[in-house]
């Protein structure tokens, strides 16, 4: 039995020894540098930095993703000049949004990052240089339920831009958490699409010939979101036209040559609880082209503790008659003849203080 025994101890300490040696090598986790894979193979494609099967493209990394794939841009690489289409449900992540750069060169013909897909995320990038008229630096085209989050764009024509090709629109889509500077015409600009929220932006200096142009521009769409915005030093700083049940709240807008401006031909534009001040040509200012249009001016702060109603200057035009424009021999276009004339609107419950927004 003490045979037995000693032997069974013998081999117990032997195994625990073998253990010991063996167990400190395979626990202690190797040093990873950035350009190497951190997250799973299988969804993640990386470009730039020198890891094993690192993309030098961006566009080369996405035409072999997936979709739900994940195509992470290193800034060692940076500037990357290139034209990238994102036709697929990806997020395009780039390492840190200050040095990861896609730059147009001042060459680009439409834009340097066209999506054309939905739920793409697009996070992490400075957008710059894309200065030629009708440009933009990203445009979303038949995509909805996108998120463009997180972004710098800087010297280009248009930043962000949202416009359907056909009859699809380019709906839900969400503009958040971006820095916007330097826009030659317009930093975001939606037109005939619906239900999209542009959210706590900074849009500053967006201007074309010191008056035109400007920070965020709405048109031919319904139920938009324009809240919790700074925009300062822009042509028009948020413009709606021809636009449905819009709602611009809890902005800053402030030192733009316009503050807000609508161009009013449908129902239902909410202009509620924004700082709008020390605008240099008019804060607010309305055109309507619509027999009975529901525009609701309230509590909003105009650069000073107001007790009597803030007037709101404006323009009504209002319909004359239509001219007959033949199309071809049996089809005519009915051109509108309006004529303009005053109007008034009024925020009659003008905050005493500025909102912390």
């Amino acid at each position: 039995m003490k045979y037995v025994f000693r032997k069974t101890l013998v081999f117990g300490i032997i195994t625990l020894f073998i253990c010991a040696s063996v167990v400190p090598s395979n626990a202690i986790k190797p040093i990873v540098e950035k350009s190497y894979t951190i997250l799973s193979a299988s969804n993640t494609l990386y470009v730039g930095g020198n890891g094993p099967g690192n993309y030098t493209c961006i566009q080369d990394a996405i035409n072999d993703a997936l979709e739900g794939d994940t195509v992470f841009v290193y800034d060692d690489s940076s500037p990357y000049y290139e034209l990238v289409r994102v036709d697929k449900s990806i997020q395009l992540i780039g390492e840190n949004k200050e040095t990861t750069i896609i730059d147009g060169l001042d060459k680009a013909d439409i834009n340097i990052v066209k999506i054309i897909a939905d739920n793409v995320k697009l996070s992490g990038f400075t957008f710059q240089n894309v200065t030629r008229p009708d440009t933009q630096a990203v445009q979303i085209v038949n995509g909805n339920e996108n998120i463009i989050t997180d972004n710098i764009f800087t010297n280009n024509y248009c930043s962000i831009f949202i416009f359907p090709a056909g009859e699809e629109e380019s709906d839900k889509n969400i503009i958040s958490y971006n820095f916007i500077k330097d826009s030659g015409f317009h930093g975001i600009a939606i037109g005939s699409s619906s239900e999209n929220l542009i959210t706590k932006n900074i849009v500053h200096h967006c201007v074309f010939y010191n008056r035109y142009g400007g920070g965020i521009s709405v048109s031919s769409g319904y139920n938009n979101i324009i809240s919790y915005n700074d925009v300062k030093y822009n042509g028009v700083g948020i413009s709606t036209r021809k636009s449905d049940n819009i709602v611009v709240k809890f902005n800053n807008v402030c030192e733009n040559y316009v503050g807000i401006h609508n161009f009013v031909n449908k129902n239902n534009v909410e202009v509620v609880k924004n700082n709008i001040y020390q605008n240099r040509g008019k804060d607010c200012f309305h055109n309507y082209m619509h027999p009975s249009p529901k525009v609701n001016v309230n509590n909003n702060y105009w650069g000073r503790p107001m007790i009597l109603p803030k007037i709101i200057p404006g323009l009504k035009y209002i319909y004359l008659f239509s001219i007959k424009i033949p199309i071809n021999y049996d089809e005519y276009y009915k051109f509108p003849i309006y004529i303009p004339a005053p109007s008034i609107d009024f925020d009659r419950n003008p905050m005493k203080e500025p909102y912390d927004i």
